[in-house]
């Protein structure tokens, strides 16, 4: 179980049956920057970095408040033109060779129950996938029995709006908090 805050990462890999659950008080926020946004901090690190994967039935917030976590991935330039991880086998007959390529990838029963925000890349979802929450993102794509919920939690939980969301904006946080006890401030 993960306290309440704000992560960040290069990457964001979960393996075999991996289980994470978050604050279910607090907001919990996750970012998974990328080398190719100019400034990052994961500049020169190699692919498959920038990105977010859950690989084999992993519950990543399972049974935790949907609309109290937040993923917000950069996107790669790789996104849909890297070697597929050798967990994700291609759906379909003949397999479609295009899938287990996309930065935001949740494969063979995984599930996961939050929001993720990558409005510049691609979310797959492979074989048997529970999503629950919200996904905003360049493309979205569901293979092989996928089950998503958009939740009424999630729903009740965004202001009202009459365009799109968009997070084209990343705050970089000093190494240093600017109040003692508080690791999030100074972003």
């Amino acid at each position: 179980i993960l306290p309440a805050g704000t992560y960040y990462f290069c990457r964001f890999y979960m393996g075999n049956s991996a289980k994470l659950l978050f604050s279910s008080s607090q907001a919990n926020r996750i970012y998974v920057d990328s080398p190719s946004r100019p400034g990052s901090l994961c500049t020169g690190q190699a692919d498959p970095a920038g990105t977010f994967w859950l690989e084999n039935s992993n519950e990543f917030n399972k049974g935790g408040r949907e609309e109290l976590v937040e993923v917000f991935v950069h996107g790669t330039n790789r996104n849909a033109d890297r070697s597929r991880p050798t967990w994700c086998t291609p759906a379909g007959d003949p397999p479609t060779i295009d899938r287990c390529e996309s930065d935001v990838l949740l494969n063979n029963s995984s599930g996961f129950e939050g929001m993720i925000n990558a409005p510049d890349t691609t979310v797959e979802l492979n074989n048997s996938g529970v999503f629950t929450g919200a996904i905003a993102a360049d493309k979205i794509r569901f293979n092989n029995s996928v089950k998503f919920e958009l939740t009424a939690a999630v729903k009740d939980s965004a202001p009202a709006t009459s365009s799109g969301v968009r997070r084209g904006g990343w705050v970089e946080c000093s190494p240093t908090p600017s109040t003692s006890g508080d690791p999030e401030s100074g972003c």
